[in-house]
């Protein structure tokens, strides 16, 4: 019961999993909605035109039904676009309503069309029984509710519309595609969430530190030049260096060398944030201040070596500064790096003594 559960509202994934790609669903579905409502809405004004010049007479059924839905979709252009536009607002119920209101009406535009034409079989209301659902990601559970309303939406038109024989074809081909469509529908949903959250894994890895899970030396190479654009006025570099790290994997495992390494990571997490913070070597970190001071990043790190001394571990660091619109990123890095080196040097001196 609890894998029935998992695969209808998670797609198979654990609860926590699909909350970690809502983002991406509702990305995914306001990019498809950006292609799909201009297309639609190209289709209903050709089909509107082709009418229009083949009718003689009043406005047709067939042409209020192609100029209803042609509206419905320019509306949908520009609320799609709007959301697309604006980056920094998160908006999943209106992208989620402007999908259920895009699905409707291909479902409202193939059974009016069903309705308006009795003489024939709802050919077009069941095809998009089948492939309506698919055009987005959602909750399986939400794509089984939709397509069973359909199905259900199809049969009543049916009944009420058409002739004994015609409404029993419809009603029986409308289930039995509804049943394939169910189907069809957990399995797609299950596939595309499952890609979503491998993809997110991929790229989680690609610029994470497995170990520290601070970004790694992908992430800083790759972001290290865009400092210098962020706005800032001054950019401050914090870097450190485990002291001891080889002797300690030497002598006590390279266990005990793995938690030195975490906690210096969790505390330079702590003391410079998570965005702006690199393990780039071995036992090398980096961190970024914009608009920060040296005397603060001092501290921090002053602070950093304390608690650390309290476990017995300990740390060498250093600090850089310069006008952030004309830094040297890799000459910023330098600079902190050779500061670092000092403490390093009157470290092994003292231990070596």
């Amino acid at each position: 019961m609890s894998a029935l559960f998992r695969l209808l509202f998670y797609g198979g994934l654990s609860k926590e999993e699909y909350d970690a790609i809502r983002g991406d669903i509702v990305t995914t579905n306001l990019r498809n909605l950006m292609l799909y409502a201009p297309v639609a809405c190209i289709a209903f004004s050709v089909l509107l035109v082709a009418s229009t010049l083949t009718h003689q007479g009043p406005p047709s059924t067939n042409q209020t039904i192609y100029l209803t839905s042609c509206l419905v979709m320019g509306a949908i252009m520009p609320c799609a676009h709007l959301l697309g536009r604006n980056k920094e607002t998160d908006n999943p119920h209106l992208v989620s309503m402007l999908t259920t209101i895009f699905m409707v009406t291909l479902y409202a535009f193939s059974i009016a069309l069903s309705v308006a034409h009795s003489e024939y079989p709802a050919v077009s209301a069941i095809v998009f029984l089948l492939v309506n659902p698919l055009l987005f990601v959602d909750r399986p559970i939400r794509a089984v509710a939709m397509t069973v309303a359909a199905t259900i939406a199809i049969c009543i038109s049916s009944v009420c519309a058409k002739s004994v024989g015609l409404a029993t074809d419809d009603v029986w081909n409308a289930i039995t595609f509804g049943a394939i469509a169910l189907t069809i529908d957990t399995l797609t949903m299950k596939s595309k969430l499952t890609q979503l959250f491998q993809a997110q894994e991929i790229a989680f890895l690609s610029k994470t530190d497995t170990l520290t899970k601070l970004r790694n030396r992908n992430n800083y190479e790759s972001r290290l030049e865009d400092y210098p654009h962020s706005g800032a006025q001054t950019l401050v570099c914090a870097y450190a260096d485990a002291n001891g790290l080889r002797e300690l994997n030497n002598t006590k495992g390279n266990d005990a060398g793995d938690e030195l390494l975490c906690a210096i990571a969790r505390q330079m997490r702590k003391s410079f944030g998570e965005k702006d913070t690199y393990r780039i070597g071995g036992d090398e970190f980096v961190a970024f201040v914009p608009d920060g001071t040296t005397n603060e990043a001092l501290h921090k790190l002053e602070r950093m070596q304390q608690k650390l001394a309290s476990k017995g571990f300990s740390v060498s660091y250093g600090v850089s500064v310069a006008e952030a619109a004309t830094a040297n990123m890799r000459s910023l890095v330098r600079a902190a790096e050779k500061e670092m080196y000092k403490q390093k040097y009157a470290f092994h001196a003292r231990n070596d003594a």
